[in-house]
């Protein structure tokens, strides 16, 4: 059985367009999520290895009220929310490594607002 990879959505990015932006768009387009709530706080993933770029990742939440509740159902067979501390207790290997400690740090209040670096 193939590791448990845990993960966020990946997008591409339209030249001139905002990441968050992208974001947005992605979400809504291809996951069919209602109005979104970007996070001031944003990851920068810089390249290394195979990657030819950098990787930029945002926190979202639902612009008003909470997800539907058939979320799940939009995102993968299966899928389930976890909390980071969930996460930390498991043997669920996490990409980027860091981007718990940014989740953590912005519900925390710990994070200045603009970009991150998660290296």
């Amino acid at each position: 059985m193939p590791p448990v990879i845990w993960s966020v959505p990946r997008c591409s990015i339209r030249p001139g367009e905002s990441f968050r932006r992208a974001a947005a768009h992605h979400l809504g387009r291809e996951l069919r999520l209602p109005a979104l709530r970007i996070a001031p706080v944003t990851g920068r993933l810089p390249a290394s290895g195979g990657r030819r770029h950098e990787e930029y990742f945002v926190l979202a939440a639902p612009a008003a009220g909470a997800w539907p509740c058939d979320v799940r159902a939009l995102l993968a067979t299966g899928a389930r929310w976890w909390t980071t501390a969930e996460l930390r207790a498991t043997d669920v290997r996490v990409e980027p490594p860091v981007l718990l400690d940014l989740i953590d740090g912005y519900w925390e209040g710990w994070l200045p607002d603009g970009v991150v670096s998660l290296e």
